[in-house]
């Protein structure tokens, strides 16, 4: 799984090169290979000097098996536990669409499984039938969690009591301190991104994003 480049490249050439691998793919089978590279990738750049690293694998586990995601998983763990070179910090996000290798991976301890995109309206009303009765509308769960399963649950745990999770959210969150710590200016922003959070990128109101 890390097999290592057989020239001495820089960060640079090493995105040349991944490039060059892009032009050349021509079937399925052959861009899944390409998804090995993000273990060599890493070690290259922690080799060269780079120090903080976030590694991200966006819905790329349609093209290889179970088993192999699971493996790849594996691999940015030790890469991360067992480094080959000294770094401050590094993250891995691993996203998928796909169901199938939740169960693999999952059944490992060191997986951290997290549901974090919205549903399409026809996959989430699904996962809400599932659910036993009693229970609100379809349309008014739609409506409170935009199609979040993360807050399909919270709701469901919290039998269905929208304040119960707000209070939840905001405790766990210690979002009280945090307001407190607010300026009035910055107060304002909030409430502005509450009603649209497109306002928050903002250079001057970039700081309440950290």
């Amino acid at each position: 799984m890390r097999r290592r480049f057989e020239t001495e490249v820089g960060v640079e050439s090493v995105k040349q090169r991944i490039l060059k691998h892009l032009k050349q793919v021509s079937t399925e089978h052959e861009f899944a290979n390409l998804i090995w590279l993000v273990i060599d990738v890493a070690l290259e750049a922690l080799r060269h000097g780079e120090k903080r690293l976030a590694i991200i694998i966006d819905d790329a586990f349609q093209l290889i098996e179970v088993r192999e995601a699971a493996v790849l998983i594996k691999g940015l763990l030790e890469l991360i536990e067992h480094p080959e070179e000294k770094y401050e910090k590094i993250v891995a996000v691993v996203a998928t669409s796909e169901g199938l290798s939740r169960t693999e991976i999952g059944r490992h301890r060191w997986a951290d499984i997290r549901a974090m995109w919205n549903m399409s309206r026809e996959g989430f009303e699904q996962l809400y039938k599932l659910l036993p009765d009693p229970k609100p509308s379809f349309e008014k769960v739609w409506r409170i969690t935009g199609g979040n399963p993360g807050m399909l649950a919270k709701l469901y745990k919290a039998k269905w009591s929208v304040d119960e999770v707000i209070k939840s959210i905001t405790t766990s969150k210690d979002l009280d301190t945090f307001i407190l710590s607010l300026s009035a200016e910055e107060r304002k922003w909030l409430l502005e991104a509450v009603e649209n959070p497109d306002t928050l990128p903002a250079k001057e109101k970039l700081p309440l994003m950290q």
